[in-house]
């Protein structure tokens, strides 16, 4: 992302905060006037996303870290061309710059996992069943004792 566009996303982050406020709760209001949407079915998805997002990147410099430093050291070696024994990762300690189509393939490959995966889908099922507030089956009942507990104590 270039300075001009971090900048201007920076002297303007009330501004867009506002009109994506306002946009989401029209367009929202309009989908449940319309078509009778759930939008507490779509905020638990939404949501649920954003915490799949946020521990995908954690993951994803977990899991493209380690090879794109090994990368960038053979890269410096290879440029120094020094013998291995008297070449300095020194260059290393500075900031180093990460390829953009390296983030986005390993990315793709993180989204596309997550979308396949059996267990992404349970838990997506799980949030939404536990958000759910109409009549149905109940994935986690109660017990017999927390039952008899409860009833006890009212």
């Amino acid at each position: 992302m270039s300075l001009d566009a971090k900048m201007w996303i920076k002297e303007n982050s009330y501004k867009i905060i506002l009109i994506s406020l306002v946009f989401w709760t029209i367009a929202l209001k309009l989908l449940d006037f319309i078509k009778k949407f759930n939008i507490l079915r779509f905020i638990v998805i939404v949501g649920t996303f954003a915490l799949a997002m946020a521990f995908a990147g954690n993951d994803l410099v977990n899991f493209i870290g380690v090879p794109l430093a090994g990368l960038k050291s053979f890269e410096l070696f290879n440029a120094s061309g020094q013998l291995d024994t008297a070449f300095s990762m020194a260059s290393l300690s500075k900031k180093v710059e990460t390829p953009t189509l390296y983030l986005l393939i390993a990315g793709l490959i993180m989204v596309v996992t997550l979308i396949f995966s059996k267990k992404a889908r349970g838990v997506t099922k799980t949030q939404l069943d536990l958000a759910r507030q109409d009549e149905g089956q109940e994935r986690f009942g109660s017990s017999l004792l927390s039952r008899s507990l409860v009833r006890s104590t009212i």
